[in-house]
């Protein structure tokens, strides 16, 4: 009775829809959703048999059966998104297939019998040997097989061998780039096969039977997830059953958009209904993807407002969205300003009408880089030091691109975002200022991007922070790649070889031929107001050049054991002042000498003007009266000079005429007598440019003992409180060294950005640029005692070329470390002149520097004309064995040589 109960209950008819045709012979049905994707069974057509599709990529491969293609897809077109009637009849135990019979419905009523119409078509055969519950029905079905088998249809045709397809898997990426290439832009006809994921469909391209993965342009599904972050999709059953219930086992067709990635083909479904791409990005079960979103054929618009409606209403995979808060305030976000430097591809300096100097970053690109960039074996083999512009493919043409088009022009800056200061394997990054740039309506990484000379950002997925018009780069980006520009050829490049002359032997190999003409040439670095390292292309050289006929004061520089040296008064004036005025700009170098080691000297010539006379007038320089004296500029020099004196520029603002013609006047001198000797043991503590140095006095030793112990221990009693004092320039103050952590005296030379001070520890001489929070106030009662290092200048001797920074080196190597004995010779500018003697050796240190032929005498009268004569038969020794600054002849036959002037 139960078992009849049971059978009777099986054969009630139920109703569904046909969500998949596996084959001629099964379907698989699904119930009425119900807040989610509903049931479903596997429904295999009782008393027959289909034949057999092929099985590929799977251990056991085989091939279609005559007819198989034809029986599924005949059941295919009839019943696929069809409500039907089904019996269930029977099922295998611990099987989701069951068996039982299938109708169409219309109006709610049977209508066709669905297996009974397979076998007249004679596409699928009635089993042998029973198994049917029904032996009327049986009969009935092997009758409509009788008749199929007379009639020749189906399988009964007997011409089975034209009736097998050949389905061929692209399975391997060059496969997919040849279909790619070959059906690109027009439409594929194809059959949606199965749903890995609302935005992965595996289809059955038509008519030659390719069986293949397609991947949605522009969209992924799922929430935003990464391999640091991975989070799992909660919404992937029902997004799949919105795919499958629109798509699975349909006719669609395919426009490809993109070049393969993951092994599958991508591009946009085209359906009657609409975009299927948009609906799942709106409805929540998809995102954006910044990859190939600008290929999505009806406009990447579309896909970003449909995310930012599906953010808004928190569908679904955006339901804990929140919108990210900017780290740019309003009121920083946009300014204009001159662009005064291109620091790289991807990077320039901005100064804005107020003057502040800005450096910034193009957001959403990234400058070209070698293959393989960290590893040093990877990089072009181009000789010498590496130089990241001219050895890094395209780099350089980045840069020419940006010098050309924006320096020293006036740009609309959009500050995108912050990238926050990092530390990555030891090395620190600064906080960048990611920023949109135009120049009148053209986006300048846009222009890059269009050029392929620069790569497009992909962000992390989930980051927001990125330009406005991120879209249209991305679009720029693939351009580049699709035409092959710049870096996205196929041509490889080899690194331009540009060689830096560094020495003094290959400068003469150039000297000749540079004096014959002027150079054209580009300023690529500015290290002073009257120093540059120059490009000259036609050589393929980079030259140091000093200018001619001036003196500017220096910036602050690297020391020879890594010190940052301070820059003297005026400086770094004098530095922007030449960058802005000449920094990877084309000029025109006329060369006329070069110095000792290897800096060729001459004049440089910018949009017609020339650059020292325009130093001079704006008092960044001072004309160099006994080397200019011959050049044919000197009048204007002079005049120039003149100018600047009167209106007090920069290095001339406490200029006082009156004082300077006196001080001007040579010193009076006893023109009778003998030259004095005082001597004082001291010892040499810091030298200096321009043979200048601070010294201390033996005899202070203990005081200066003292001195410390007392400072530190008022600190210790009182200990400074980080904040409460303001440096000012000029003050002195308490600082602690860097190399001890100690207390020492200090005096305020110069404030910088980011809370730096440059001090010079007046006890001891030496200088060290520092944070803020090192100083503190100096308590009053040690402000009374004078410092117990010296200034001090070598007296009978000067340098033959002031810019020149090696002298200073050879200068600290002579000095011992003992003390020496020391006499004041003359004052001249409040500067005390001595002669410095080792009382083990005997040798006077300015008379050898002579000797060597590191410097030159400096002829005096008056009662020091006999030690100064001693200094000129040094000098002629010198000259005779043509040591160092002699090497290629005498120098004072035109001392204006050293900056470049000859006799006219």
């Amino acid at each position: 009775m139960e078992e009849q109960a049971s059978q009777q209950q099986a054969a009630k008819k139920q109703t569904g829809v046909v969500k998949q045709v596996t084959s001629g012979d099964t379907v698989v049905i699904r119930g009425i959703p119900r807040g989610g994707p509903p049931p479903e069974i596997v429904l295999c057509f009782s008393n027959v048999f289909a034949p057999k599709l092929a099985r590929k990529g799977q251990a056991e491969e085989s091939d279609d059966e005559p007819y198989a293609w034809e029986a599924r897809e005949y059941l295919r077109k009839k019943v696929i998104g069809k409500e039907v009637q089904f019996v269930l009849e029977n099922e295998i135990p611990g099987s989701t297939r069951k068996y039982g019979r299938i109708w169409l419905v219309q109006d709610g009523n049977a209508t066709e019998n669905v297996v009974e119409s397979l076998i007249s078509e004679g596409l699928v055969q009635v089993k042998k040997g029973g198994g049917a519950r029904d032996t009327e029905q049986l009969k009935a079905l092997q009758g409509l097989e009788e008749q199929a088998k007379s009639s020749g249809k189906g399988q009964w045709a007997g011409d089975n061998d034209h009736h097998i397809r050949e389905l061929q898997v692209l399975s391997t990426p060059d496969d997919l780039v040849r279909f790619y290439h070959k059906n690109k832009s027009a439409p594929v006809k194809a059959i949606v096969e199965y749903v890995r994921d609302c935005c992965t469909l595996k289809v059955t391209i038509l008519p030659e039977f390719q069986s293949v993965f397609l991947q949605m342009t522009g969209i992924r599904a799922g929430p935003p997830s990464t391999r640091e972050n991975p989070r799992e999709n909660p919404f992937d059953a029902e997004s799949r059953f919105y795919v499958e219930s629109r798509l699975l086992n349909r006719d669609i067709e395919i426009i490809l958009e993109d070049q393969p990635m993951n092994m599958a083909l991508v591009g946009t479904v085209v359906h009657p209904a609409g975009s299927i791409a948009e609906a799942l990005v709106k409805q929540g079960f998809a995102r954006c993807i910044d990859q190939s979103i600008q290929k999505y054929t009806s406009g990447f618009e579309k896909l970003r407002a449909a995310e930012r409606e599906a953010k808004a209403n928190k569908q679904r995979i955006w339901k804990e969205y929140e919108s990210p808060v900017s780290n740019v305030r309003e009121d920083e976000r946009r300014f204009t300003g001159k662009v005064i430097e291109i620091n790289s591809a991807d990077s320039i300096t901005i100064k804005t009408s107020s003057g502040e100097v800005k450096k910034i970053f193009l957001s959403g690109i990234r400058p070209p880089k070698v293959a393989g960039e960290g590893d040093s074996s990877s990089r072009p083999a181009a000789a010498g030091k590496f130089k990241p512009l001219y050895d890094i493919p395209y780099m350089y043409e980045a840069r020419e691109f940006l010098r050309k088009k924006i320096l020293g022009q006036k740009v609309d800056v959009t500050l995108d975002y912050k990238q926050e200061a990092r530390v990555d394997q030891a090395q620190r990054f600064p906080e960048r200022l990611c920023c949109t740039v135009m120049l009148g309506d053209m986006n300048v990484a846009e222009a890059l991007l269009n050029r392929g000379l620069v790569s497009i950002v992909y962000y992390k997925v989930g980051d927001e922070q990125r330009p406005a018009a991120y879209d249209n780069l991305l679009m720029a980006g693939n351009k580049a790649k699709e035409e092959r520009k710049g870096m996205h050829g196929e041509k490889t490049v080899t690194p331009m070889r540009v060689s830096e002359v560094a020495d003094a032997n290959k400068a003469k190999a150039f000297l000749s031929e540079f004096k014959r003409g002027k150079l054209d040439a580009i300023v690529e670095y500015v290290g002073s107001g009257s120093r540059y390292r120059i490009y000259v292309p036609k050589n393929s050289i980079v030259i140091s050049v000093v200018l001619a006929g001036v003196s500017s004061p220096k910036a602050s520089r690297m020391g020879p054991n890594g010190q940052i040296l301070p820059a003297d008064e005026g400086g770094e004036a004098a530095l922007n002042f030449a960058k802005e005025l000449v920094a990877q700009r084309d000029v025109k170098v006329e060369i006329e000498n070069m110095d000792k080691v290897g800096n060729f000297i001459g004049w440089v010539f910018v949009d017609g003007k020339n650059v020292s006379i325009e130093l001079v007038q704006a008092g960044h320089a001072s004309v160099h009266d006994y080397s200019a004296e011959k050049s044919p500029y000197y009048s204007a020099l002079k005049a120039a000079e003149k100018n600047a004196k009167d209106a007090k520029l920069n290095i001339w603002k406490n200029y006082d005429e009156q004082a300077d013609s006196q001080s001007t006047m040579p010193q009076q001198e006893e023109t009778t007598g003998e030259r004095r000797e005082n001597l004082e043991k001291v010892m040499v503590v810091e030298t200096l440019p321009g043979l200048k140095f601070f010294a201390q006095n033996v005899n202070d030793g203990q005081k200066l003992e003292t001195l410390m112990e007392d400072l530190r221990q008022a600190l210790r009693n009182d200990p400074p409180v980080v904040g409460s004092y303001t440096p000012k320039k000029n003050d002195l103050c308490a600082a602690r060294f860097s190399a001890d952590g100690q207390w020492y005296r200090a005096k305020v030379e110069s404030l910088q950005r980011n809370n730096k001070a440059s001090v010079l520890y007046i006890d001891y001489g030496n200088r060290e640029m520092t944070d803020t929070t090192n100083l503190a106030a100096l308590p009053d009662n040690f402000k009374r005692v004078e410092p117990m290092a010296k200034m001090y200048a070598l007296a009978f001797v000067r340098e033959h070329n002031p810019e020149e920074s090696y002298v200073d080196d050879v200068f600290k190597q002579m000095v011992p470390p003992h003390p020496l004995n020391l006499n004041v010779e003359y004052e001249f500018d409040h500067v005390r002149y001595v002669t410095l003697t080792d009382p083990e050796t005997k040798d006077d240190i300015g008379k050898t520097l002579v000797s060597e032929g590191h410097v030159l005498a400096a002829p005096r009268g008056g009662r020091s004309r006999k030690i100064a004569d001693e200094y000129l038969d040094a000098q002629n020794e010198a000259k005779k064995y043509r040591r160092n600054i002699w090497q290629y002849g005498d120098v004072t036959e035109d001392d204006a040589k050293e900056f470049g002037h000859q006799r006219r």
